[in-house]
């Protein structure tokens, strides 16, 4: 985790409040296997915990890049291992977001995007285009 300082602060308790923060939000560095509950369904999710807060909260990513803000009241269950989290290529990505999005779905790679799509391939181009300009 890099942090910039960009002002010095004198005072004594802004320096330990800022030495707290630091503290309670290291990243860790194990692959975490966390099931959830999100809104009454329950999902296991595999990522590695980029923050965390005493009351069990975390943002954790996924290997394929997606953010998780997880409150510590829908943990149901929580695993570590050792295992390094190694992030999808865009072939990976793409294989595993047809197989979720089923037979109707194309896909589409840009630079920098996997497009999964199920309209014109003109249209799903055009989108991607779109994409790479922001």
């Amino acid at each position: 985790m890099e942090v910039m300082l960009i002002h010095f602060v004198h005072t004594r308790m802004r320096l330990v409040g800022v030495l707290l923060a630091l503290a309670v939000c290291t990243p860790v560095s194990a692959m975490e296997h966390v099931l959830v509950n999100l809104d009454g369904r329950e999902q296991q999710l595999k990522g590695k915990v980029i923050v965390e807060d005493p009351t069990g909260s975390m943002l954790l990513e996924t290997d394929e890049g997606a953010m998780w803000p997880i409150m510590g009241d829908n943990v149901l269950s929580r695993t570590s291992d050792d295992e390094p989290m190694v992030p999808l290529n865009k072939q990976q990505l793409g294989e595993r977001l047809l197989q979720e999005m089923g037979p109707d779905f194309r896909l589409h790679e840009s630079k920098h995007y996997v497009v999964v799509y199920n309209t014109t391939d003109k249209y799903a181009k055009w989108c991607s285009s779109l994409l790479e300009r922001l």
